[in-house]
Order: C-alpha cells, then structure tokens, then sequence
C-alpha cells in the first residue's frame, strides 16, 4: 500500500488539497501539496525581487532553491516557517503569476516527482498528466463556481459583496489560465475519475476518494 500514487487535479476551491490530506491521513501515505510548493517556489522567487518573467535570473536562483516540512507539514524555507506567509490571498496571486514560467513549472515537478518516490496523494491541475502519468489512481475533483467562491471567501474571512465577486472573478481568471497550458493544461483525462464536490462536505468527498483508493488496492 505505501506505495500506491494518487493524483487529484481540478480547478481552484474544489477541494483538492483538503481531500488529497484526508485520502493521505486514512491510507497512512504522504500528502504533497503541489499548492504549497508553487506558493513557496513564487514566495522566494518574489522576495529575491525576481519578476516572473525573468528567465536569467529565475533559472539561477532555483538552482539554490530547497523545500522541507516540519512534523506538522508546514513549510520551512532557509530554516524559517513561511506557512502562514505562503498561504496569504497576496501569495496566491504571485503563485498564479510565476507559475505561468515553464522554469517555475519544471522545478516544482522536480520536487513533486522526488516526494512521490515511495508513494503518496498528489493535488494539483497537471498531477496527472505531466507530474505523475504513472499514478495508480487518478481522480479530477469538479465543483460549481459560486460554490468554490463560498469556500475561498471563508477561507479568507472575506464577507464584503464586493470582495467576494473579486474573488468569483480571480477563480474565473484562474481558470482560464489553467486550462490554456498547452500540455500541462487542466484537464479530464481519459483515465481520470470524475468527482464532483458541489454540495458534498468535506468529510463526504474525503470518503468518496478513499473508497476508490481502496477498491484500486484490492484490484
């Protein structure tokens, strides 16, 4: 079972990476969160005052770059916490923006495919496709729009009507973006499981996973 790979893809607020944690804690394998590597790729990236369309000097700088988690999966950069920085709604824009470099892009499915080694659940939009083809089990979480802005909008304790379409309007523009990659595009693939959120909670969706993980286990 250790090493069994699970990749979950789908669009941003569907889930993935709470669901890819809770499939990860049942079936005791590693979780890698795709979501916080290229947060923290663009954190340092960004406080290097390196724009993201900088080849040069973004190839260099990634040569110097590593990434650990401490016992409670926060990530630790040059042997400081930047969990909570990594995570604010600012970096998650400057994500969006570097994460468009094919540099950026390839250094962290060099980290992904290193961390799967020995098995785990990976979300992401390409976990499938580009960062692990050869997983066992491959799920694409889907999700209505207004829904994952409500998810966004908790996360972030954003309850002003306009914020909250902001909001709506990023996760639009997102999603663009993520299908419009060319090979490392968003997709549904043929051998991908379809499941959608919308409604579900997030224990519900968790346990869908983990059934199929489980009736993958037995084939």
């Amino acid at each position: 079972m250790n090493d069994i790979v699970i990749t979950i893809d789908g669009p941003s607020g569907s889930g993935k990476g709470t669901t890819a944690r809770g499939v990860a804690e049942k079936l005791s394998i590693p979780h890698v969160d795709s979501g916080s590597i290229y947060r923290s790729l663009a954190y340092y990236l960004h406080s290097q005052e390196i724009e993201e369309n900088d080849d040069e000097h973004i190839k260099e700088v990634l040569k110097e770059f590593s990434i650990s988690y401490n016992e409670d999966r926060h990530v630790i950069l040059d042997g400081v916490n930047v969990e909570e920085q990594i995570r604010s709604r600012e970096n998650s824009k400057y994500a969006f923006q570097y994460s468009r470099n094919p540099l950026v892009r390839e250094k962290s499915t060099e980290i992904q495919q290193g961390l799967l080694a020995r098995g785990g659940v990976l979300d992401g939009r390409d976990a499938g496709s580009v960062v692990a083809p050869f997983a066992d089990l491959k799920i694409y979480l889907d999700c209505d729009v207004d829904e994952r802005t409500r998810r966004r909008a908790k996360q972030h304790n954003i309850t002003d009507p306009q914020e909250i379409e902001e909001l709506r309007q990023e996760i639009l523009d997102r999603d663009e973006v993520d299908m419009n990659k060319g090979d490392a595009s968003l997709q549904v693939l043929p051998d991908s499981v379809m499941v959608d959120t919308s409604g579900l909670t997030v224990e519900e969706q968790i346990d869908k996973v983990y059934q199929l993980a489980l009736e993958k286990l037995k084939s």
